[in-house]
């Protein structure tokens, strides 16, 4: 009953501040408290949100599986990582069963994470230790993390996994989540039943996204700050109304045209790209 009623007061204050245009503010009492240990599948079921995200009572969490060995305690390149989206690694333990029964889930945003470690000398295992632990890379390429991508040289990605900050990584997540629920509440819409059609803020989403890639495709390498109009944001699912950064990829149109069969490439547009792929050294691959 008691949280009902929060949840009440919760919609009634998030009406006003729409109706008095008031900007989001984070306050502290905004983030209960959320560490424990997942042990059913239900449990599991209800952290993968149709955004991608994972989400535990309208809050992003972090999982991690809280077994370690020694090695793993002593150095975060060798622990497990933790992970805040629906990643290709999370998707093949849910579908091997291994989820449940090991992972925790957290919002502790201080970069230290409790851990079981396993020794494999001495006697038994020394319990509950807290460490830091590194973010999964897949997790950190959906939210675009710092411009996290994995054709990045490693040198460049590791110092970015080195110098995590769960917090920015929060921030990040609600504001993505922000833009996938207003979209979905604009339209009145189910999340899981979005019809065709680009989102009202995808010219803002989109040139942000560009500006973000450094203006290069993210398939033939070609770099067209020069001619910006050349390059495209496409939806790997082809879902225009999915607009996650895991989803998004920078693609010159010659690279664009090769995933649309209807797509017509004009020549003013080819020859533009051709041109800067000469300057540039890089092989052609316009269509």
């Amino acid at each position: 009953m008691e949280m009902t009623k929060v949840r009440n007061i919760i919609r009634d204050l998030r009406s006003i501040r729409k109706k008095v245009g008031a900007d989001l503010v984070d306050f502290p009492f905004d983030r209960m408290p959320i560490d424990d240990d997942l042990t059913s599948i239900l449990e599991v079921e209800a952290l993968f949100h149709p955004s991608g995200f994972l989400m535990d009572r309208g809050m992003p969490v972090f999982v991690y599986i809280r077994d370690h060995t020694e090695s793993g305690y002593l150095s975060p390149q060798n622990a497990r990582k933790i992970h805040f989206y629906k990643c290709r690694k999370l998707q093949e333990m849910k579908q091997q069963g291994k989820f449940e029964q090991r992972y925790r889930k957290t919002n502790r945003d201080d970069n230290r994470y409790l851990i079981d470690v396993k020794r494999w000398t001495g006697k038994g295992a020394e319990k509950e230790k807290e460490v830091v632990l590194y973010p999964c890379q897949y997790c950190l390429a959906a939210v675009s993390y710092q411009c996290f991508h994995p054709r990045m040289i490693s040198d460049e990605k590791d110092k970015i996994v080195r110098k995590f900050d769960a917090k920015v990584a929060f921030a990040l997540i609600r504001q993505q989540f922000e833009i996938f629920r207003q979209e979905v509440e604009n339209r009145k819409l189910s999340s899981a039943n979005i019809p065709a059609g680009y989102p009202s803020s995808w010219e803002k989403i989109s040139r942000e996204y560009r500006r973000s890639k450094n203006y290069t495709c993210e398939h033939c390498g070609v770099r067209l700050s020069r001619a910006p109009g050349c390059l495209d944001v496409h939806h790997k699912d082809f879902d225009k109304q999915n607009i996650l950064n895991s989803n998004l990829v920078c693609l010159c149109k010659c690279c664009h045209a090769r995933q649309h069969k209807h797509y017509r490439l004009s020549l003013y547009c080819k020859d533009l790209i051709k041109r800067e792929q000469r300057i540039q050294k890089i092989q052609h691959t316009c269509p």
